[in-house]
């Protein structure tokens, strides 16, 4: 099940991974993929339906520097996630991984929203949170106090 690996960002692509250039959609690629280079990559490969392969040895060595990404990478990348996991989101071809991706999407969106907001940058604040009202994870409370009459 490659799509629910994608979902987990259990797919080590850019060290792990053989791939035809030409098999990649590009139309969707924006400088905001940022660090996420390498989800947008199986995104876009696993929406082709092509042919994935697992090899379970390991065909690599590499290794993890402590303290090594710096906080704007940081940010970067979970940008880059957050903007890769929403074009899943709005993607019919996944929706059997829909609310794996909503609850990843969810998590990304929220710490980005706190990023901002430690960083009194209100305007990216307000971004991230009007992206989660946009997906429909979280509700600006209309839909409620609505209920709340009609219940009445």
């Amino acid at each position: 099940q490659p799509k629910k690996l994608l979902a987990r960002l259990s797919i080590p692509l850019a060290m792990a991974a053989v791939f035809r250039k030409s098999k990649v959609d590009w139309s969707l690629y924006s400088k905001r993929v940022e660090g996420a280079y390498d989800s947008y990559i199986a995104y876009s490969l696993l929406r082709g339906e092509g042919k994935v392969v697992y090899v379970p040895e390991r065909l690599t060595e590499y290794r993890d520097h402590l303290g090594g990404a710096s906080a704007e990478f940081h940010l970067d990348t979970t940008e880059g996630l957050a903007y890769v996991h929403g074009l899943i989101l709005e993607d019919p071809a996944f929706a059997s991984i829909a609310k794996e991706i909503r609850r990843t999407y969810l998590s990304l969106e929220k710490h980005l929203a706190k990023l901002s907001f430690l960083r009194f940058d209100i305007p990216s604040t307000v971004k991230h949170c009007a992206r989660l009202v946009r997906h429909g994870i979280v509700s600006t409370g209309r839909r409620d106090e609505k209920r709340k009459r009609r219940l009445k």
